[in-house]
């Protein structure tokens, strides 16, 4: 897919791997910029990957997001990109949510969630 489509940035999730595999993946791939959380135990792991053309600034992070603050340098359009794996506990879930609800109320820029929620629109 990268190869094909040449996104700007790649968000990984569930990745099992440590920081050296991650920046392994990252040089294969040809992304110039990451920010890795390994994973907790035997699971979880994130990543994002980008390239030159965004810079991102990564507000906070856990084991289940990462917060960023994303410009696209050539057309100066700022966001916030969070990507999500969220907790598959329903009650772990829950916090996550309200987390979210908080963030959202202190976000000025555009906004996309993207990722795993672990929930169900219609049970």
């Amino acid at each position: 897919m990268t190869a094909k489509e040449k996104p700007d940035v790649v968000f990984l999730m569930e990745t099992k791997n440590f920081e050296v595999k991650l920046q392994r993946i990252q040089s294969t791939l040809h992304f110039q910029h990451s920010y890795i959380l390994n994973p907790y135990g035997l699971a979880g792991g994130l990543s994002g990957l980008w390239n030159d053309q965004v810079s991102i600034e990564v507000a906070r992070s856990s084991q289940h997001m990462l917060d960023m603050t994303c410009r696209i340098i050539q057309e100066d359009i700022t966001f916030r990109l969070i990507c999500i794996h969220a907790p598959s506990n329903y009650h772990h879930r829950q916090v996550f949510w309200d987390e979210l609800r908080m963030i959202s109320r202190m976000n000025h820029f555009p906004w996309i969630c993207a990722g795993d929620f672990n929930d169900f629109l219609y049970p």
